[in-house]
């Protein structure tokens, strides 16, 4: 199937990526001018509206739950927005793929990824700074995202896994253990 790739067979920008075009980024725009200054949990499709681009969305959002399971979407101009107006973006391109779930048990719809440990004991991995292994972010959702809004200063690059092209490997190689993971 589609979901069961390995990265070295998949040519990602043509298979997975989508890049902004000029008048996309226009329709977000006008989406977040629209959108004013409402807060993340006031965000929907209908307060974000994407008439043009909603239909792309809605075909993306088809590929990441029915095909490869993997978008990396390029082109937008960063540097144009506050970090405040970036967060209404993301949470307005989202809402045209799903609907937001809460990331934590505090119910933010909306987490950082930065290293804080050095002011909050007990931190979550993605708050404490360094590497991450592998890992799934959840179990309650279909899909999860991410934004870069700026360049690590050391690290900070992502890989992912077909989760479906692992199981068939371990079913190859290791029936004993898909059965324990059933």
């Amino acid at each position: 199937t589609e979901s069961a790739w390995k990265g070295s067979e998949v040519d990602y920008r043509a298979e997975m990526m989508h890049r902004f075009a000029a008048d996309e980024v226009a329709e977000i725009d006008a989406a977040l001018r629209i959108c004013g200054e409402r807060d993340i949990p006031e965000i929907t499709a209908e307060t974000f509206p994407l008439p043009g681009l909603g239909p792309t969305m809605k075909r993306l959002r088809d590929g990441l739950l029915d095909g490869r399971g993997v978008l990396l979407m390029r082109g937008f101009p960063r540097d144009r927005y506050t970090a405040d107006e970036m967060a209404r973006v993301y949470i307005g391109l989202g809402a045209h793929l799903g609907r937001p779930l809460a990331q934590s048990w505090q119910g933010q719809l909306l987490g950082s990824v930065i290293d804080i440990s050095d002011v909050v004991e007990k931190v979550r991995g993605y708050n404490a700074g360094g590497g991450q292994h592998f890992h799934i972010d959840g179990s309650a959702c279909d899909i999860v995202s991410l934004m870069c809004l700026r360049a690590a200063k050391s690290g900070g690059a992502s890989r992912i896994v077909s989760v479906a092209a692992l199981h068939n490997a371990l079913l190859e190689t290791r029936p004993d253990l898909v059965e324990v993971l059933y």
